[in-house]
């Protein structure tokens, strides 16, 4: 049960991880390279299973001897001794926290340079007086929310998870420092607390989410149907919203 436990979260903590860093690559490749052409459904496809499938690998190899899951009660549950065999908290501190730091960070600072160097090309091009800087500036607002709400999520990567990766893979794993146990319930806590603060943001981020949380919770509990019946929350409409953003 203690092996489930600890599979279970590395699992979920490896994904969460990787999902974020293709979301950023993706974002990279269709607004800074401009190729938004090859990130394909059946591409997506492919990089889901893939993630999943490495997640899975990852959490499993202290099953089968890299490493070990062992109960920590400062946390209580079930997690990889970091004090045992350190290669393997090296290995997880490196593909699991530096390497896709530098991916992110590369890939949000090419974004955020390139949007500003589009938003200054926009205000000379709206001092020309030229008829399509309108168009150009509505989909320059709209790559910037999608763009600005992706930042925060990975701000709040960063939050949470910077301060676990400190303490047990740096540490505890490498420096063989020993952590308070308040300390070690607190990194725990901002781990987990990563897996809330997510699809709060999306909700408060996107409107398409809020909407398919709405859906979910009404086949979770039909009664709340009769809400929007009577505020200006339409299906069709919400349909209509994320059938044209998906084919955008």
């Amino acid at each position: 049960m203690c092996n489930l436990n600890g599979v279970l979260q590395s699992l979920a903590y490896v994904a969460n991880i990787y999902l974020l860093m293709a979301i950023a690559i993706c974002r990279y490749i269709a607004i800074v390279l401009s190729k938004k052409h090859l990130i394909t459904k059946k591409l997506v496809y492919i990089v889901i299973i893939f993630i999943w499938f490495y997640s899975i690998i990852v959490s499993l190899m202290p099953v089968f001897g890299w490493n070990r899951y062992c109960y920590q009660p400062s946390q209580f549950s079930c997690i990889v001794d970091w004090f045992h065999q350190s290669s393997f908290p090296i290995f997880i501190m490196v593909t699991e926290f530096i390497l896709p730091m530098i991916i992110l960070i590369f890939c949000y600072a090419g974004i955020l340079i390139n949007l500003k160097r589009n938003s200054n090309r926009m205000r000379a091009a709206s001092a020309l007086g030229e008829t399509n800087n309108t168009a150009m500036h509505q989909i320059a607002q709209r790559e910037m929310k999608v763009t600005t709400g992706m930042f925060i999520l990975f701000l709040a990567f960063v939050i949470c998870f910077g301060p676990y990766s400190i303490c047990m893979f740096l540490l505890a794993s490498i420096f063989q420092i020993r952590i308070q146990r308040n300390l070690i319930f607190f990194c725990g806590f901002m781990v987990n607390f990563n897996s809330l603060c997510n699809p709060i943001i999306y909700a408060i981020w996107q409107r398409r989410f809020r909407i398919a949380y709405c859906r979910i919770l009404f086949c979770c509990c039909p009664k709340l149907m009769q809400y929007t019946s009577s505020s200006s929350f339409h299906p069709g409409t919400s349909q209509r919203s994320v059938t044209s953003h998906h084919s955008s």
